[in-house]
Protein backbone atom coordinates (compact mmCIF):
# COMPACT_ATOMS: atom_id res chain seq x y z
CA UNK A 1 0.00 0.00 0.00
CA UNK A 2 1.41 3.65 -1.17
CA UNK A 3 1.67 6.73 1.16
CA UNK A 4 -1.52 8.44 0.90
CA UNK A 5 0.13 11.76 0.32
CA UNK A 6 2.35 10.64 -2.74
CA UNK A 7 2.76 12.57 -5.36
CA UNK A 8 1.12 10.49 -8.41
CA UNK A 9 -2.29 10.91 -6.11
CA UNK A 10 -2.30 14.41 -6.19
CA UNK A 11 -1.39 15.03 -9.90
CA UNK A 12 -5.46 15.42 -10.37
CA UNK A 13 -5.77 18.27 -8.52
CA UNK A 14 -2.53 19.98 -9.78
CA UNK A 15 -4.30 19.29 -13.62
CA UNK A 16 -7.11 21.09 -12.38
CA UNK A 17 -5.81 23.76 -10.46
CA UNK A 18 -6.91 26.87 -13.00
CA UNK A 19 -10.08 25.83 -12.89
CA UNK A 20 -10.70 24.98 -9.08
CA UNK A 21 -8.90 28.68 -8.14
CA UNK A 22 -11.58 30.21 -10.70
CA UNK A 23 -14.17 28.22 -9.37
CA UNK A 24 -13.05 29.64 -5.65
CA UNK A 25 -13.08 33.58 -7.22
CA UNK A 26 -15.96 33.05 -8.50
CA UNK A 27 -17.41 31.36 -5.11
CA UNK A 28 -15.75 34.32 -3.45
CA UNK A 29 -17.35 37.14 -5.83
CA UNK A 30 -20.81 35.19 -5.28
CA UNK A 31 -20.26 35.74 -1.44
CA UNK A 32 -19.57 39.55 -1.54
CA UNK A 33 -22.49 40.65 -4.36
CA UNK A 34 -25.11 38.28 -1.89
CA UNK A 35 -24.03 39.96 0.92
CA UNK A 36 -24.20 43.69 -0.44
CA UNK A 37 -27.58 42.81 -1.59
CA UNK A 38 -28.67 41.22 1.68
CA UNK A 39 -27.25 44.02 3.62
CA UNK A 40 -29.53 46.40 1.68
CA UNK A 41 -32.51 44.35 1.55
CA UNK A 42 -32.24 43.63 5.44
CA UNK A 43 -31.86 47.19 6.25
CA UNK A 44 -34.76 48.28 3.33
CA UNK A 45 -36.90 45.73 5.37
CA UNK A 46 -36.18 45.83 8.96
CA UNK A 47 -36.36 49.43 9.24
CA UNK A 48 -39.93 48.65 7.29
CA UNK A 49 -40.95 46.26 10.13
CA UNK A 50 -40.95 49.54 12.85
CA UNK A 51 -42.58 52.05 10.70
CA UNK A 52 -45.66 53.64 12.08
CA UNK A 53 -47.18 53.09 8.38
CA UNK A 54 -49.05 49.47 8.54
CA UNK A 55 -48.86 49.02 5.17
CA UNK A 56 -44.45 49.09 5.32
CA UNK A 57 -44.71 46.61 8.52
CA UNK A 58 -47.52 44.23 6.57
CA UNK A 59 -44.78 44.52 3.44
CA UNK A 60 -41.83 43.96 5.90
CA UNK A 61 -43.36 41.17 7.57
CA UNK A 62 -44.97 39.48 3.86
CA UNK A 63 -41.31 39.11 2.68
CA UNK A 64 -39.71 37.94 6.14
CA UNK A 65 -41.92 35.19 6.64
CA UNK A 66 -42.40 33.84 2.46
CA UNK A 67 -38.36 34.10 2.35
CA UNK A 68 -37.83 32.20 5.11
CA UNK A 69 -40.44 29.46 5.33
CA UNK A 70 -39.23 28.34 1.95
CA UNK A 71 -35.77 26.84 1.59
CA UNK A 72 -33.35 28.79 -0.55
CA UNK A 73 -32.74 25.58 -2.49
CA UNK A 74 -36.26 25.61 -3.73
CA UNK A 75 -35.80 29.66 -4.07
CA UNK A 76 -32.80 29.30 -6.46
CA UNK A 77 -34.48 26.40 -8.07
CA UNK A 78 -38.02 27.88 -8.94
CA UNK A 79 -35.98 31.57 -10.41
CA UNK A 80 -33.93 29.15 -12.59
CA UNK A 81 -36.70 27.06 -13.84
CA UNK A 82 -40.08 29.59 -13.44
CA UNK A 83 -38.04 33.35 -14.50
CA UNK A 84 -37.44 31.89 -18.08
CA UNK A 85 -41.40 31.05 -18.08
CA UNK A 86 -41.93 34.37 -17.85
CA UNK A 87 -39.42 35.90 -20.41
CA UNK A 88 -36.62 36.49 -17.91
CA UNK A 89 -33.15 35.22 -18.71
CA UNK A 90 -30.42 35.14 -16.25
CA UNK A 91 -27.56 33.47 -16.12
CA UNK A 92 -26.51 30.83 -12.56
CA UNK A 93 -24.54 33.28 -11.75
CA UNK A 94 -26.47 36.31 -11.26
CA UNK A 95 -29.64 33.90 -9.96
CA UNK A 96 -26.98 32.40 -6.94
CA UNK A 97 -26.22 36.25 -6.25
CA UNK A 98 -29.77 37.45 -6.19
CA UNK A 99 -31.43 33.92 -4.29
CA UNK A 100 -28.44 34.33 -1.97
CA UNK A 101 -28.77 38.14 -1.33
CA UNK A 102 -32.94 37.50 -0.96
CA UNK A 103 -32.37 34.81 1.31
CA UNK A 104 -29.97 35.84 4.33
CA UNK A 105 -31.92 39.88 3.71
CA UNK A 106 -34.74 38.51 5.56
CA UNK A 107 -31.99 37.20 8.09
CA UNK A 108 -30.69 39.94 8.25
CA UNK A 109 -33.83 41.98 8.37
CA UNK A 110 -35.19 40.57 11.50
CA UNK A 111 -31.68 40.94 13.44
CA UNK A 112 -32.38 44.36 12.88
CA UNK A 113 -35.53 44.66 13.68
CA UNK A 114 -34.56 43.55 16.90
CA UNK A 115 -32.49 45.81 17.66
CA UNK A 116 -34.86 48.62 16.73
CA UNK A 117 -37.32 46.94 19.03
CA UNK A 118 -34.85 46.62 21.87
CA UNK A 119 -33.35 49.86 21.42
CA UNK A 120 -36.70 51.43 22.92
CA UNK A 121 -37.21 49.64 26.25
CA UNK A 122 -35.22 51.62 29.20
CA UNK A 123 -31.98 49.52 30.29
CA UNK A 124 -32.36 47.03 32.97
CA UNK A 125 -29.13 46.70 35.58
CA UNK A 126 -27.69 43.35 34.91
CA UNK A 127 -28.02 42.58 38.77
CA UNK A 128 -31.54 42.35 38.47
CA UNK A 129 -31.55 39.81 36.00
CA UNK A 130 -29.80 37.38 37.15
CA UNK A 131 -30.33 35.02 40.77
CA UNK A 132 -26.80 34.76 41.14
CA UNK A 133 -25.05 35.39 43.97
CA UNK A 134 -23.75 38.91 44.67
CA UNK A 135 -20.11 37.67 44.25
CA UNK A 136 -20.71 36.19 40.75
CA UNK A 137 -22.39 39.64 39.29
CA UNK A 138 -19.41 40.82 38.09
CA UNK A 139 -17.37 37.64 36.94
CA UNK A 140 -18.64 37.64 33.49
CA UNK A 141 -16.71 39.50 30.30
CA UNK A 142 -18.57 42.55 28.98
CA UNK A 143 -19.78 42.05 25.24
CA UNK A 144 -20.33 44.26 22.64
CA UNK A 145 -23.65 43.93 20.52
CA UNK A 146 -24.72 44.81 16.98
CA UNK A 147 -27.77 46.46 18.72
CA UNK A 148 -25.70 49.12 20.46
CA UNK A 149 -23.91 50.00 17.96
CA UNK A 150 -26.90 52.32 16.83
CA UNK A 151 -29.12 52.55 19.50
CA UNK A 152 -31.47 54.77 18.16
CA UNK A 153 -35.20 54.22 16.35
CA UNK A 154 -35.70 56.23 12.88
CA UNK A 155 -38.60 58.32 12.35
CA UNK A 156 -40.46 56.45 9.35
Amino acid sequence: MSNVFAPFKWSALFDKSIALLTAFGHTVLISVLALAIALVLGLLFGIMSQSRYRVFRIISRIYVELVQNIPLLLQVFLMYAVFPLFGLMMSSFFIGVIGIGFYHGAYISEVVRHCQRGSTRPPTPRALQTDRPYGMLFCHRPSVSFCRLWPYRLPI
